[in-house]
């Protein structure tokens, strides 16, 4: 066995035997939900082994530790069902990763992305907690057929390929730095993190049509005309009626009242500081100003200063 896998081994209980994995099953959500969903509530009998790797970076051979033999059974046929799938770019307009910082509206977001890309409704099987802060194949276990990974991502080459691989779309969403810093009372040095954050995935996904990069302030002031915009990038028809109306609930029109915090004296010194020597040394601090022009300086910013 290889030294780097740890292999767990469940034994046939007295159940229903587990059905055969066919085409049909690997690539119809509806059967393959059930089918995974019969998996966790313990009805299949077989005796299953899986392998898990000892150190990262974990491939989608797991890093999920089951704790029990439903659970070792759906990890089993999760995995081969999503093995397939990625082999034959099914992902591909089923698989969007919705990439926010906290409190910028990622959750109100998220439900709309939900409803615009699948016609079924979610499945989000109940497993371990995922992580939010990274990318990786064993995330489709928690969405098998496909939806919306949301979490505050970094941007680096491994999660460009896993991306690739996955043939996912990238919604961005932005938030002006002082609202944030303001909001989460940053320190500098976790501004200039932050600013790093917004730089980086504009300079990974600015030009490839896999991203889209929307502004939380543009949500507020007219979500209609961003709902459109998302539509048009994940190659939709117009946004039905009842999903206008539900983003109008969520998004009134009105700014968020934490919006309008005034940042103290310490605090509007350390931003000012901290955006211009970022912008010294940032090599596209253009595409962060095309989004917000009046970065530069705190005095400048509306409903802040």
């Amino acid at each position: 066995m290889n030294a780097h896998l740890k292999r767990l081994f469940f034994p046939r209980t007295q159940k229903e035997p587990m059905p055969a994995l066919d085409e049909e099953t690997i690539y119809n959500p509806e059967r393959a939900r059930q089918l995974l969903k019969n998996a966790l509530s313990g009805r299949y009998a077989e005796g299953i082994s899986l392998s898990l790797p000892l150190s990262p970076p974990a491939p989608l051979e797991l890093c999920l530790l089951p704790s029990c033999d439903a659970h070792a059974h759906y990890l089993f046929l999760a995995r081969q069902i999503i093995g397939k799938r990625l082999e034959s770019g099914w992902y591909e307009g089923r698989l969007v990763l919705l990439n926010a910082q906290p409190h910028s509206g990622a959750a109100a977001l998220e439900h709309i992305l939900e409803k615009m890309i699948n016609t079924e409704s979610p499945f989000t099987p109940d497993l371990r907690q995922r992580d939010t802060t990274s990318i990786s194949l064993a995330a489709l276990l928690h969405i098998p057929n496909g939806g919306v990974l949301s979490g505050c991502y970094t941007s680096h080459n491994y999660h460009g390929r896993i991306i690739e691989r996955c043939k996912a779309r990238v919604c961005t969403l932005l938030r002006h730095p002082a609202d944030i810093m303001a909001e989460q009372s940053l320190t500098a040095e976790e501004l200039a993190g932050l600013l790093h954050w917004m730089s980086s995935w504009l300079a990974r996904g600015q030009n490839d049509p896999a991203f889209h990069f929307l502004r939380y302030e543009d949500l507020e002031a007219d979500i209609i005309k961003e709902i459109q915009k998302l539509c048009r990038w994940l190659h939709q028809d117009n946004p039905s009626a009842g999903l206008l109306r539900e983003a109008r609930k969520r998004w009134p029109g009105t700014p968020h009242p934490d919006a309008k915090r005034e940042l103290n004296p310490e605090s509007r010194k350390a931003y000012n500081a901290t955006v211009k020597h970022f912008a010294a040394i940032c090599p596209n601090m253009g595409d962060l100003l095309h989004y917000y022009p009046d970065l530069l300086s705190i005095d400048s910013l509306r409903n802040i200063a």
